[in-house]
């Protein structure tokens, strides 16, 4: 692989000449590059290629594909947790499979320039193979699922008509990664966020009797009751034939061409399992000030160059997501490592899983490093950004990740996490503009860091969203510091005469779950459960604030306001 830099049109170009259904998307400027089998896959029909406005492209299909590929388009743009994810959309009559990986983000966390692949995924075909289609109903009320005959059979479950779990117990069956995706899609739906209120979903479900099997789970919202609420949301499950997970790429040679894509202005690495042999590329060893002959192919290479301060956290996460897919198939961390000249450089990494044996082990790895050190004498303020969200002045994304990480490394860890969302971001972004949403999100982080101690961490994670971290703090002492951050909302929504701060939150603790990330992911599911709860009056206090003071008339008919 050439180290010379290569033009600025070179993705654009690679996208368009090739033969995959390979595509490209610049969030900022919403310029979409679709190779031709991309282009086909979308629009279901042959074609040329595309290259212009995402809006554009989507005014241009046929009314029944039109909001449905809108619809995955803002699943890809609203993501803000992984570097690499899978998303399914039924597009059509067909099932989408869209592979994506993030290579720049804006400052608040989401996606600003992203590539992938598409794929074509055969339902019937699916069912063909196991004979076999489960029904499911989804209490809402009561959050408890009603399994049919061969629902339960295919999950390995006690052979009986109309069997009930409670929702926790298939969100067990899920890794932690793929229960957060898939809770946050599930509330999407119940939140009538989704316009055609109903969602499929490749999942790998974690069976009673050990086994590790790969579903297609399809859903839809049936009905509300006279308040508004969702009551019923029904769907059918289908086994995929085999059961080792499907591969993160659907042909050699579409994996070889995203390598080539993700390799260009990156080090690229590629890590396989079962030989124990690491590519490293040229870009990689010379951002480090090495070649090949001074850099092995080994993993030894990359380990021992990592700073002492930053090795066990790091090689903990990674392993974690070898061993299991409980623990995610992508990660993204940024660490420093000891360049040849024995100076320190700031890297960030973004890995993802290829594949994996029958046993969950992860054999093959790939990823991305890229050198985010600017000069020497910028180290520290480069650090300060990594570790800081320039709006709120909180803690980033990034930082929360890694200190979640290394708290979780702890023996006996006694750690509680209070999840956050600040309600109502996108009504005043529209009425009253985003730079009051900006200053509507500062002072939540004001005062959200007012009532803690200065040990604990408050970060923000995308959006209207916020976490915090409490160590040395059990759920006793927690749900006291949850009801003082809440009185301070309180006071201040009664007699600062702004706009109405209201946030909706979520408790956890180290005791709740196996591993903190999924602690969060429990603190998230509460704090959703909260937001759906409090929508409705969150939403006419923040109306009312306007009306009065703006002289104008505000709608909250539209479901994007739900939130």
């Amino acid at each position: 692989m050439s180290d010379v830099p290569l033009p600025a049109d070179w993705y654009e170009s690679h996208v368009m000449g090739a033969a995959d259904p390979l595509w490209q998307w610049d969030v900022h400027s919403d310029r979409i590059v679709l190779s031709p089998e991309a282009a086909n896959l979308l629009q279901g029909g042959a074609g040329n290629g595309y290259r212009g406005e995402c809006g554009a492209f989507c005014d241009g299909l046929a009314e029944d594909r039109q909001e449905s590929v809108r619809q995955l388009f803002g699943s890809l743009r609203r993501s803000s947790f992984d570097s690499a994810m899978e998303i399914l959309q039924t597009v059509g009559e067909d099932i989408i499979c869209c592979r994506a990986i993030v290579l720049e983000r804006f400052s608040c966390g989401t996606p600003r320039l992203l590539v992938g692949a598409l794929t074509r995924l055969d339902g019937r075909g699916w069912l063909h193979e196991t004979g076999a289609e489960g029904r499911w109903v989804y209490d809402c009320a009561r959050e408890e699922y009603t399994l049919d005959r061969n629902c339960a059979r295919l999950l390995r479950l006690p052979d009986s008509v109309g069997l009930r779990l409670p929702r926790q117990t298939i969100r067990d069956m899920l890794g932690a990664d793929a229960a957060r995706f898939f809770s946050s899609r599930f509330s999407r739906l119940l939140n009538a966020r989704d316009h055609d209120g109903s969602f499929v979903e490749r999942v790998l479900l974690h069976l009673p009797d050990g086994s590790r099997k790969n579903f297609l789970v399809s859903g839809t919202l049936v009905g509300h009751d006279d308040s508004g609420q969702p009551v019923y949301v029904t769907g059918n499950l289908v086994q995929r034939g085999g059961e080792e997970p499907q591969e993160a790429l659907s042909s050699k040679s579409c994996e070889i061409s995203l390598m080539a894509l993700f390799g260009s202005g990156d080090g690229l690495w590629d890590w396989n399992m079962e030989t124990n042999t690491i590519y490293y590329s040229p870009r990689y060893t010379a951002m480090l000030g090495y070649d090949r002959s001074t850099f092995g192919n080994t993993f030894e290479s990359w380990r021992d160059k990592l700073h002492p301060d930053e090795r066990p956290a790091i090689l903990k996460r990674q392993m974690d997501i070898i061993m299991s897919p409980r623990y995610g198939d992508s990660y993204e961390h940024s660490f420093r490592m000891r360049k040849a000249d024995g100076t320190y450089c700031w890297i960030l990494s973004r890995a993802r899983v290829l594949r994996r044996n029958a046993h969950g082990r992860a054999t093959r790895l790939i990823g991305l490093h890229t050198d985010i050190t600017t000069t020497q004498g910028e180290r520290d303020r480069l650090a300060e950004m990594i570790e800081y969200d320039p709006l709120t002045d909180v803690h980033s994304l990034v930082y929360f990740h890694n200190e979640l990480d290394r708290l979780d490394m702890q023996p006996d860890k006694v750690v509680s996490i209070i999840s956050c969302d600040v309600n109502g971001l996108k009504l005043i972004n529209d009425y009253l503009g985003h730079d009051t949403g900006n200053s509507m999100l500062q002072t939540a982080a004001r005062l959200l860091r007012s009532s803690l101690r200065s040990t604990d961490c408050v970060a923000r994670l995308g959006g209207g969203e916020f976490a915090v971290l409490l160590p040395r703090c059990n759920l006793r002492d927690a749900a006291r510091v949850l009801e003082k951050i809440r009185a301070v909302f309180r006071h201040y929504n009664e007699h600062s005469g702004n706009v109405p701060v209201i946030m909706s939150f979520g408790l956890s603790g180290a005791e709740e779950a196996p591993s903190l990330r999924e602690a969060l992911a429990l603190a998230d599911r509460r704090m959703l459960h909260e937001k759906h709860g409090s929508r409705l009056v969150s939403g006419h206090a923040i109306k009312a604030w306007i009306e009065k003071r703006k002289d104008c008339v505000v709608s909250l008919e539209e479901s994007r306001y739900d939130g």
